[in-house]
């Protein structure tokens, strides 16, 4: 049985952490994933959920908080997340809060992905130097159900884009 901390203890490791800082891939990955399964099932409060998308914590390090809070499970984090993908202006962030909408049963999150995929087929201007691998990290990293994986496979499908990087291991969650 996995030992869980407190949403105090969670809190604090969720500002504090780091991951792996020498890897960006799959080290970072496995650190976020390890970190999630310590988290408690038990939703944090308003004020906590605060503290962790903080504006002074910055867009990566918010992205990287609320992938953590979705591999636990914490749907509370919804607002945030919706909020942050209006807000964001890259693409790769914008497109992570999508994911983490999608996977927490947000339609409109699923339907900003679609979307986003048909702009990026028909090579709309600001897409023109997108990579599809970014689309596809955010899908093996956050979007990980069910419909999830179709999407992704048929978006691969239409877009004759084969990844070839190995699934990450995800937590298990409550």
């Amino acid at each position: 049985m996995t030992k869980h901390y407190s949403n105090k203890d969670a809190l604090h490791a969720l500002v504090n952490f780091l991951g792996d800082a020498d890897d960006s891939g799959s080290g970072f990955s496995r650190a976020m994933n390890e970190l999630a399964e310590l988290i408690p099932a038990e939703p944090f409060s308003k004020q906590q959920l605060d503290v962790i998308f903080e504006q002074n914590a910055g867009p990566t390090t918010r992205a990287t908080r609320a992938t953590i809070l979705v591999k636990a499970g914490h749907s509370e984090i919804l607002p945030y997340a919706n909020n942050l993908l209006k807000e964001e202006n890259h693409w790769n962030l914008k497109l992570s809060y999508a994911a983490m909408m999608a996977q927490l049963g947000d339609e409109s999150g699923y339907q900003f992905l679609e979307d986003f995929f048909k702009r990026y087929m028909r090579k709309e201007e600001d897409l023109k130097h997108f990579d599809l691998e970014e689309l596809v990290y955010v899908f093996e990293e956050i979007l990980i159900n069910e419909r999830g994986k179709a999407m992704l496979a048929r978006f691969c499908d239409e877009a004759d884009y084969r990844p070839d990087w190995q699934e990450l291991e995800q937590p298990e969650l409550p």
